[in-house]
């Protein structure tokens, strides 16, 4: 993506006290806002057409094998996540899962969205569920070093 130039947006926001939030972000040759930077998480009812990295955190509301996509929710709303073969099979998508995506991007209209993810913009899926688990393990009760972290893994 090559940045040509930057455009400040701004969002009326369900988290923000003040009602409003301003940040600039970069824009690419296409016309897509890039999230990347993005200094707070992004409500599904704050997305709009050509957003690249984005990210989305919520609960798995359905999932659709056939079509490879599930229905996320957060307390704004929901939206169908497309998601490639690759990604989608070597996930663990169960109803009522919290995950958060990374690196996704929408197209279409405000009224038909589209939120896709792919290994070509890098997709990632992190599944709260299990991060809860992890936390949960006795090794972190402590404070370790880091290298003796890094060697459990």
């Amino acid at each position: 993506m090559s940045i040509v130039c930057f455009q400040e947006i701004v969002y009326s926001s369900s988290q923000a006290k003040g009602g409003h939030i301003s940040q600039t972000l970069p824009k690419d040759n296409e016309g897509n806002l890039d999230f990347r930077f993005y200094s707070r998480q992004l409500m599904i009812e704050e997305m709009r057409p050509k957003m690249v990295n984005v990210s989305l955190l919520g609960k798995i509301e359905s999932v659709d094998l056939d079509s490879t996509s599930l229905v996320l929710r957060d307390r704004t709303g929901r939206v169908t996540v497309q998601l490639c073969p690759q990604i989608f099979m070597t996930n663990n998508f169960e109803k009522s899962r919290c995950v958060l995506l990374s690196n996704l991007s929408t197209r279409g209209g405000v009224k038909t969205l589209t939120v896709s993810g792919s290994l070509k913009e890098g997709t990632s899926v992190i599944d709260l569920n299990v991060a809860k688990g992890f936390l949960n393990c006795e090794v972190f009760w402590n404070p370790i070093s880091l290298v003796i972290f890094s060697s459990l893994f």
